[in-house]
């Protein structure tokens, strides 16, 4: 049986100083004897500093996938090093590529978003009917950015209770958290026009116009900017003029 996969774990602990004493002497000995196995050890070396300067969690995950695929406990299959390493790198060349358009990228599109976006912390509260029940179960998982878990359990409420600001901001923000755009989009119009929620006008503006950044919208973005830059009471007033002039730089 091949002894790769145990190879692989000695590099891999040889990298992340895991070897001490007479282990590490015999590994240096073999780096320095065998040219092959060095290059070996260079390879996986370079691949490593590559996916920490990138700093991609993904692309990490991806390959810890797999690995633990390559090596399954107590499988004794075999796997080639040099295969491996291609299949890795050619993941940290597509991660790169990515990277660099990101980069390169109008910044309405992706730093701005991510600079000025935050969930905003609804409060909800329990008075031991159903419906409220439902409201804290729900709450309890946007606090914890479960938004997957709480978007339909606020669907649910939204539809027997249609005028609650609070479920109806967080519907909202639940659609953007999980690429729902056009879902936001049309929720934070519906309070924008609602009286019964303006609340949660101010703030409906703030978002729907961070949605619209995060697609590129720009100029849809800065006409929902402009009237909370114009009124200095507005909540997130001072955000807004922040990123309008951000934009508009």
């Amino acid at each position: 049986m091949s002894d790769q996969p145990n190879k692989i774990k000695q590099i891999e602990d040889y990298l992340g100083h895991q070897m001490k004493g007479q282990e590490l002497d015999a590994f240096q000995k073999r780096i320095a004897a065998d040219p092959g196995f060095k290059a070996e050890v260079d390879q996986q070396s370079n691949l490593q500093k590559g996916i920490e300067a990138y700093g991609e969690r993904a692309l990490k995950h991806k390959l810890e996938a797999i690995h633990k695929d390559a090596f399954p406990p107590k499988s004794g299959a075999s796997f080639s090093l040099p295969r491996w390493i291609a299949v890795a790198a050619s993941l940290l060349i597509v991660a790169l590529m990515t990277w660099w358009w990101v980069v390169d990228a109008p910044p309405g599109k992706t730093d701005l978003f991510e600079a000025y976006y935050a969930p905003y912390p609804i409060p909800f509260a329990s008075r031991n009917n159903e419906t409220d029940r439902i409201i804290l179960e729900a709450g309890t998982h946007y606090k914890a950015g479960a938004f997957e878990k709480a978007q339909p359990l606020f669907e649910q409420i939204q539809k027997t209770n249609p005028e609650n600001a609070n479920v109806a901001l967080a519907v909202g923000i639940c659609y953007l958290e999980t690429q729902n755009i056009p879902l936001a989009e049309s929720a934070f119009l519906q309070i924008i026009n609602t009286p019964e929620q303006d609340i949660y006008h101010n703030l409906a503006q703030w978002y729907l116009a961070l949605t619209l950044l995060k697609e590129n919208r720009l100029e849809e973005a800065k006409k929902w900017l402009q009237p909370l830059v114009d009124n200095p009471s507005a909540d997130k007033h001072s955000e807004a003029r922040s990123l309008l002039n951000a934009i508009q730089q």
